[in-house]
């Protein structure tokens, strides 16, 4: 193999697979188009992870790959000596509106420098303009239902 597995786009690493296949496999894939489609997700699984570790670790991932991971899966490429000791999953620490699961519960000190603040502030920004705009419609309903009342204030027969 010339290059590492995280070297490789997810097509190049598709065709190294096929390679290291015995004659049987492939005939069993050409034969099982459903087959080879599942052997391919766990192949496409291990190489996510694998590029994940790799991002973690520091190590120079070539443009054109790092660019089909990043818009494959969304995670943060965040150093693991940013990532601070008690996060253990760096993708944890999240660029723009990517929302980390377990930010509510999380008790490390990394939190407060957690680039998942920020994902959490527009988060609730976001609900909270939501519940004004619902808030607004059901005013504008109550109004407009109460101009509607009889006159004797008894509701009327449906």
């Amino acid at each position: 193999m010339e290059k590492e597995l995280w070297q490789m786009t997810r097509e190049e690493h598709r065709r190294w697979r096929v390679a290291q296949a015995t004659d049987y496999q492939q005939q069993q894939w050409r034969e099982h188009k459903e087959t080879l489609e599942a052997v391919q997700r766990v192949w496409d699984a291990s190489w996510r992870i694998a590029l994940r570790y790799t991002i973690a670790e520091g190590k120079p991932v070539p443009p054109e790959v790092l660019a089909e991971i990043k818009k494959d899966i969304a995670f943060a490429v965040v150093p693991l000596s940013e990532a601070g000791v008690n996060c253990i999953a760096p993708e944890r620490f999240c660029e723009g509106t990517q929302r980390c699961d377990r930010w509510d519960r999380c008790k490390y000190p990394e939190k407060k420098t957690c680039k998942a603040r920020h994902a959490e502030i527009v988060h609730y920004e976001e609900a909270l303009a939501t519940l004004e705009r619902v808030a607004g419609e059901c005013r504008q309903t109550l109004e407009e239902l109460k101009k509607e009342e009889p006159a004797d204030g008894k509701p009327g027969k449906v």
